[in-house]
């Protein structure tokens, strides 16, 4: 078995409502490029769908497996995904998902952490932040 990714992927329960979330980092080994698949609802093993999903549409998978056949990459090829999976907290989960280049994501935190900061009212203020973990 040939290892041809590293996917890093991170998961939360929310208990007072009962729903999974994951995101999932996924990382090519011969040129060491990354995909970030966001902090999102999924329960189970959803993360391999998503991180599959993710890989199908940015052409890292044969175009056999692109689309709907992307579950069988997996199998068909020996298994060629090494799967890191931790069961964290809300924040991990969140950053684990969380591209660094993408300037819309940067530039949206900023305009999010400015209202923030204006913001009068501290009981709103302190609901936003702790579900933007700001």
């Amino acid at each position: 078995m040939k290892i041809k990714y590293v996917a890093n992927a991170a998961r939360w329960f929310d208990k007072t409502y009962g729903n999974t979330y994951h995101s999932v980092r996924i990382t090519r080994i011969k040129d060491n490029k990354t995909l970030y698949c966001p902090f999102q609802y999924g329960y189970g093993d959803c993360y391999r769908q998503t991180a599959l999903e993710a890989m199908s549409k940015e052409k890292w998978l044969p175009a056999k497996y692109r689309g709907r056949e992307a579950y069988m990459y997996e199998r068909e090829n020996n298994y060629p995904i090494q799967w890191d999976v931790a069961d964290g907290l809300k924040r991990d989960c969140v950053a684990n998902g969380y591209d660094p280049n993408n300037e819309i994501d940067t530039k949206r935190l900023r305009q999010v952490r400015d209202a923030l900061n204006k913001t009068k009212n501290k009981e709103i203020l302190e609901k936003i932040a702790n579900i933007l973990n700001v």
